[in-house]
Formats: structure tokens, sequence, C-alpha cells
């Protein structure tokens, strides 16, 4: 019973931790907005305005969208693939959010290419994480684990506390909803 609670706790404080740590902000992308109406950066810094105005839009998807695939644009023309990944990422969770689940990994998968191109396996885990969030989200467990797994294995190599423990704690809440406890409980420990 006491194993119970404190898995119980464990999955508030994550939830709490992960869902303060990665918020959106509507405020900051009607400021960025503004720079961006200039038409005036370019290059990197056309990028990362870009990245930020897709990562902090909240209130129109299509405007993230459009961010996302004016980044990946302007980005593959740079063949800066860190910055297609972070595009493929923003356009496949904008997906994800409007239900658009094919689409999502589709982009998902192109956000793995990208940072395997990029030599990036931080981005690459994250990838896989996301990819298995939308499985799990359309009730595919089985490629949902096999998805987590990977992001869990390359997490672990990397030492990444935040990414191994946002793939562990959405890995707990697959193998939970699907009653393999004993899993959950390991993931969420």
């Amino acid at each position: 019973m006491i194993i119970k609670f404190k898995a119980y706790y464990l999955l508030i404080g994550f939830f709490l931790l992960f869902s303060s740590a990665y918020t959106q902000d509507q405020k900051e992308a009607d400021s960025l907005f503004l720079i961006y109406q200039k038409n005036e950066l370019q290059g990197e810094a056309r990028m990362k305005l870009l990245n930020e105005l897709g990562l902090n839009e909240m209130n129109d998807l299509d405007a993230t969208l459009k961010y996302a695939n004016e980044l990946i644009t302007l980005a593959t023309s740079l063949n800066n693939y860190v910055y297609v990944f972070e595009g493929y990422v923003i356009k496949g969770n904008t997906y994800r959010q409007q239900g658009e689940f094919d689409k999502a990994l589709e982009a998902l998968f192109k956000s793995s290419d990208a940072a395997k191109k990029a030599k990036n396996l931080e981005a690459e885990a994250i990838s896989y994480i996301s990819i298995a969030d939308v499985y799990s989200e359309i009730g595919n467990s089985s490629n949902s684990e096999l998805y987590y797994e990977k992001g869990i294995e390359i997490s672990r190599k990397l030492d990444e506390p935040i990414t191994l423990a946002s793939a562990l704690f959405n890995a707990g809440d697959e193998y939970f909803n699907n009653q393999n406890y004993d899993k959950a409980l390991k993931n969420f420990e």
C-alpha cells in the first residue's frame, strides 16, 4: 500500500515539475511577433525567433505551423539540422494538439532524422519520446513502449536527467494505463 502512495506522489510531483517547466507563454509570443513583423532578422537570428515563436504561440495553432514550416525551410537551406529538428518537433506537437496524429508522427519521424544528421543524441532521444507520446495517445502501446525505451536508453547514456525523467515518467504512465503496474512503479521510482 505504501508503494502505491509513493508512486502516486511521484506521479503528481513529476506532473507539476514538467507542467511548469515547459509552459508556453503567449505574452512572449506576442512580443516576438512584433519583431517577426519587421522582417529584419536573417540566418541564425531568424531561426531563433521562429523557434521561440513556435514554442510560445498558444492561441493560433495555424500560426505555429507557419512558424515551424518557415523554420524548417530556412534551417534546411542553411544545413542547420538542429533547427530542422526543432521545427519538426514544433510541427509534430502542434499536429498532435490538433488531433492529427498521422501528420504528427510524420513530422516527429522527420525530427529524429534531423537529429541524427545533426549528430545530436539528446535531440534524437526527445524525438523518440515525442513519437512514443503520440503512439500512447492513439492507443498503440507496443510502439509507444518501443520508442520510450529508445529514448530512455539514449538519455541514460548521455546522463540527461530532465529528458530521462520525462521519458521514464511518460513510459511509466503508459505501463500504468495498461495495468503493467510493476513496470510502471519501476519507472516512477
